[in-house]
């Protein structure tokens, strides 16, 4: 029997599992699709679709962008500072995916940065302090790796999309600054699937793949599992959007 703790009911309710299902949906199919790529796919051509301006980096950038313009729609409609600063959060991801347009513009690195940065390009997140590389191409480890933008961005999906909205429910403590600070929560039923979409990338990477093939090979997954959190990133905020124009149209109705 089922631990009473656990309340698993209550959580299933609590996590909108019945009002999430388009979204999960979406997230699924694009999910099995993305990591299906790799049965149906010649090396050369997953080479292809994980290459720096690649697809899965375009679609990647996409999800950040949206997300950011529909946080700060919100932002500007509620009054709400979290939203800003998820809006900021988000534009920094989609212009760090492509390097804030660098290749797409054509212009040149500064030296103060090409001389920091491993792989030579405008961005921060493959500066040596925060890429899970070091200019010798080595992964980093001890200490270091926790320093890695990889590492910060697991932590930040974990604990926002997955530790926040379990902790909400809980802990009461929680749920009652969170209200009092006006922090939106995302529903677990959309956040689980950042889990989901994380084992999927660790266990084809570690298991499943083929053995003998290029480092480029490999590293396309990374890519895969990247467009697949900003895409959930991006349904929670559509989420929340939604969510605010049905609260607003309620009171319309009801006023």
């Amino acid at each position: 029997m089922i631990p009473d703790f656990l309340k698993l009911r209550e959580l299933f309710a609590f996590s909108e599992f019945n009002q999430t299902r388009v979204y999960n949906a979406i997230i699924l199919a694009y999910s099995l699709f993305t990591f299906s790529l790799y049965i149906f796919l010649s090396e050369a051509s997953i080479l292809k679709v994980g290459e720096e301006d690649g697809g899965f980096e375009y679609l990647t950038a996409f999800s950040f962008l949206i997300a950011s313009v529909l946080c700060l729609m919100i932002s500007f409609r509620s009054r709400n500072i979290w939203f800003a600063l998820l809006a900021i959060v988000f534009f920094v991801g989609f212009g760090e995916e492509i390097s804030w347009g660098q290749r797409i513009l054509g212009y040149g690195t500064p030296e103060s940065v090409n001389s920091k940065n491993v792989q030579g390009e405008f961005n921060m997140h493959n500066l040596e302090i925060l890429d899970s590389k070091d200019f010798s191409g080595e992964e980093k480890s001890g200490w270091r790796k926790f320093t890695a933008v990889q590492f910060l961005y697991n932590l930040f999906w974990f604990t926002y999309g997955i530790a926040l909205p379990l902790a909400v429910f809980y802990l009461g403590f929680v749920k009652k600054l969170v209200t009092k600070f006006r922090l939106p929560v995302p529903p677990l039923a959309i956040g689980i699937f950042f889990m989901v979409d994380w084992l999927i990338f660790r266990i084809s990477k570690s298991l499943l793949l083929p053995a003998g093939k290029s480092i480029e090979y490999y590293y396309t997954i990374n890519e895969m599992f990247e467009s697949c959190s900003a895409l959930i990133f991006m349904m929670i905020i559509i989420w929340f959007f939604v969510k605010r124009a049905e609260s607003l149209t309620e009171k319309t109705i009801s006023g």
